[in-house]
């Protein structure tokens, strides 16, 4: 049933789509769905393309990399210490509700711009990360840890045993997020950076040559590889809890 609802939901979609190209009756506007996918084609046929979308996605990968290692180390510090937590809190609350437009701006005015898109996707996934890690320490059940500190297990014990199970579901969540809205960042700077070799720079060049097919093309290609991304991450979190 879910299955059929999913695809209800996509074959809505291309009507939708289908009736707006219908209405507004002008294909440099509004590409149509035959004309997206020729593009979608070309892309996969470009070796430009496709390093491109490869240097974005490695981008973001070492970006998430990076915020992951730092989150886990400053969830531990503040979980730890609680003058820690209460002094990083405020960064928290700025990173999360500061205009994403500031935070491009102001970085690529800062540092070099073959590092700004990374600090710019850091700076907006580390938040994400760390309430979720600690939200998930914070869930952790008092008695559980009293008990593991009478047993007096070893670190690597309580690691795998007490911490991890309990801050999985929370790490996952903040994961899943992080995916979506990194790579949304990462691409608008790109795109407004103009760096090289990047999905961000293929759609600059595709307004520029008023190539909206293109840029719906990659729209499409940007929204399926998140998909797939997160239903692998899914996966893995289901066969991890079936063990």
């Amino acid at each position: 049933m879910r299955k059929w609802m999913t695809y209800s939901s996509i074959l809505s979609i291309l009507m939708v789509w289908y009736v707006v190209y219908l209405v507004v009756d002008h294909p440099l506007l509004m590409p149509s769905i035959e004309d997206t996918f020729l593009a979608l084609m070309r892309l996969f046929g470009s070796r430009d393309a496709l390093l491109a979308i490869a240097h974005t996605f490695v981008r973001l990968g070492i970006s998430i990399g990076i915020s992951l290692l730092l989150a886990f180390i400053m969830t531990y510090l503040s979980y730890q210490y609680k003058h820690i937590e209460a002094f990083i809190e405020p960064y928290i609350v700025l990173l999360k509700t500061i205009p994403l437009v500031s935070v491009i701006l102001v970085i690529y005015v800062l540092i070099h711009f073959s590092l700004a898109t990374y600090a710019i996707t850091f700076l907006m996934v580390f938040p994400l990360l760390y309430q979720a890690i600690f939200s998930g320490l914070q869930a952790i059940d008092s008695s559980y840890i009293d008990v593991y500190r009478l047993e007096k297990g070893s670190f690597y014990q309580g690691v795998k045993y007490l911490y991890w199970p309990m801050i999985q579901p929370y790490l996952i969540l903040g994961l899943l997020q992080s995916l979506g809205l990194g790579l949304k960042v990462i691409v608008m700077a790109e795109f407004i950076t103009q760096y090289r070799n990047g999905i961000g720079r293929l759609l600059y060049q595709a307004r520029t040559n008023l190539a909206y097919d293109q840029i719906f093309a990659i729209t499409i290609l940007l929204v399926v590889s998140t998909f797939l991304i997160e239903s692998q991450i899914k996966r893995w979190n289901h066969s991890i809890q079936n063990k």
